[in-house]
């Protein structure tokens, strides 16, 4: 497979948490979720941030998808002295995709709300995504927006429900009533979906976090959807707006 094109940009917070990686035959875009308890147990940094270029530099093309993630999470998880003193939900959580080239077929695993988008050579597209924390995640919105049309609340009132709805909403990460995301625990890997594809069968794929497809967005559908041009204009024309989410994408020619 050949990356036609690939980028990672920074939102509207101060830094990037999303990570990306163009390995031999193996792609990932993983989004970190924005830290809403205490960041700072482990890094003066940032533990969402160091933990994210952990991950970052611990995943590597050695086995099977499932294997090495969980091998990465194992590998990082060894600078979080103390980690076990701390609920899940309170340490970094993150949505990843990936896609692997196994030669004659392509792996490819998704786990939350980010997209793997597969442009097939008859010209149908297949958008592969794991809806599970939509629930979650339009509740968490309705709030939002209802502690935002509360005109009766001072601004320190307002922010103080506003992190509490955001705490609320991640301490559901991977629990019986809540939504499956990646996390510290390496079993939390087993909770994404996994399949095969016969390669001969692709022509493009596209890989990338919310910031670039939300959950809201009408999905690709079309070849266009697919061509360099009209990815890097979208790239850009994201990139215009005030108010953005971090962005990551890969665009892949099979």
């Amino acid at each position: 497979m050949k990356v036609l094109s690939s980028g990672t940009y920074k939102g509207v917070r101060s830094y990037n948490a999303d990570i990306i990686g163009l390995l031999d035959d193996m792609y990932y875009v993983c989004d970190g979720s924005t830290a809403v308890f205490d960041d700072n147990k482990f890094f003066d940094t940032g533990d969402l941030l160091e933990y994210m270029r952990l991950l970052n530099k611990n995943i590597k093309n050695e086995s099977d998808i499932k294997s090495d993630l969980k091998k990465a999470i194992r590998l990082s998880n060894q600078y979080l002295v103390g980690m076990e003193k701390y609920h899940e939900y309170e340490l970094p959580t993150y949505t990843i995709a990936v896609v692997k080239d196994l030669g004659v077929m392509i792996e490819y695993y998704i786990l939350c709300d980010t997209l793997i988008s597969i442009l097939y050579k008859d010209g149908h597209v297949e958008n592969i995504q794991d809806r599970r924390i939509d629930s979650v995640k339009d509740f968490c919105r309705a709030k939002r927006r209802e502690i935002l049309a509360n005109t009766n609340l001072s601004e320190d009132e307002r922010m103080k429900l506003l992190l509490e709805n955001e705490q609320v909403t991640r301490m559901k990460a991977n629990a019986e009533d809540g939504f499956p995301v990646g996390s510290t625990k390496e079993d939390s890997i087993d909770l994404g979906f996994i399949g095969i594809i016969d390669k001969s069968k692709v022509d493009r794929i596209l890989i990338c976090s919310d910031g670039y497809y939300d959950s809201e967005d009408v999905m690709p559908s079309t070849v266009e959807d697919f061509e360099l041009s009209y990815v890097e204009n979208r790239v850009q024309e994201i990139l215009s707006h005030d108010k953005r989410d971090d962005m990551t994408y890969i665009l892949l020619e099979v």
